[in-house]
């Protein structure tokens, strides 16, 4: 294993929460041989540069506090990411229900001046942005009660 190698994964792992598989893409990349990214990713992970669970709440935490995604779109970006099951469930779990009602709250007000012509396009909207069905409606509800 070339150190250099080592030591440029190093940093960029160290500049912010990075998945196993972002990571063995950025080596496939610059051209690592599949044998020793395998090589570097055990190193990295025992070093504690890379932690899946780590990655999973950081995720979670941006997603949901600075990009107002619901939990159904966290949970596929993770899956996407390559992230397993159980630690999902332990990220998101960890996160407070209220950040996500938060977000709903803010992205319903966003679009308020198209309700309630516009009521189906806002709902596919929130939809799309990773919110459950009951949980649309109920805000939507709260947001036309306080109108």
């Amino acid at each position: 294993m070339k150190e250099k190698e080592a030591d440029a994964a190093r940093k960029w792992c160290s500049a912010q929460e990075r998945c196993t598989q972002d990571a063995r893409e950025r080596l496939r990349r610059r051209g690592v041989d599949a044998e020793e990214i395998e090589q570097l990713l055990e190193l990295l992970v025992e070093e504690d540069y890379l932690n899946e669970a780590r990655f999973a709440e950081s995720f979670v935490r941006a997603r949901a506090e600075h990009k107002a995604w619901g939990p159904a779109k966290i949970r596929a970006g993770l899956r996407a990411k390559g992230v397993d099951s159980a630690a999902i469930e332990r990220a998101m779990s960890a996160q407070r229900e209220t950040v996500f009602n938060e977000g709903l709250e803010r992205l319903v007000a966003r679009r308020a001046s198209e309700l309630p012509e516009g009521r189906d396009r806002v709902v596919r909207w929130l939809v799309g942005r990773g919110f459950g069905l009951s949980e649309i409606f109920a805000a939507l509800s709260r947001w036309e009660r306080s109108d």
